[in-house]
């Protein structure tokens, strides 16, 4: 089963976090590559969501780590409108222990922040 990190919406308390379902909460965890964090908003969404874009001159990211099923995974390219909007590429992130886990992460494409 995939591995997910997220660090908007999506997070416990986030807007979206009720579309990982069931899925099981692996650990929190910081980004070990730096990303520009945007706000975006729209119509559907007026108070906005964040898109992180990786980027040498950003910051880590705080987020969390999930187990998710394939069916969330595929509901999740669907809200994250993959791969249109989003990219989802896997990443390395440092448990608050210092071990490193990998997980994807829907992250936003450099030239369309």
């Amino acid at each position: 089963m995939p591995l997910i990190f997220v660090y908007g919406t999506l997070r416990k308390g986030g807007n979206h976090h009720h579309l990982l379902g069931k899925d099981k909460f692996i650990c929190s965890v910081r980004s070990r590559e730096s990303f520009a964090v945007h706000h975006v908003t729209t119509q559907e969404e007026p108070e906005g969501y964040p898109v992180a874009v990786p980027s040498p001159a950003g910051e880590t990211l705080e987020g969390e780590i999930y187990e998710i099923s394939d069916e969330t995974l595929r509901t999740l390219d669907e809200y994250e409108d993959y791969p249109r909007l989003y990219d989802r590429r896997t990443f390395e992130f440092t448990q608050d222990n210092g071990s490193i886990i990998s997980a994807l992460m829907y992250c936003g494409h450099p030239e369309k922040p």
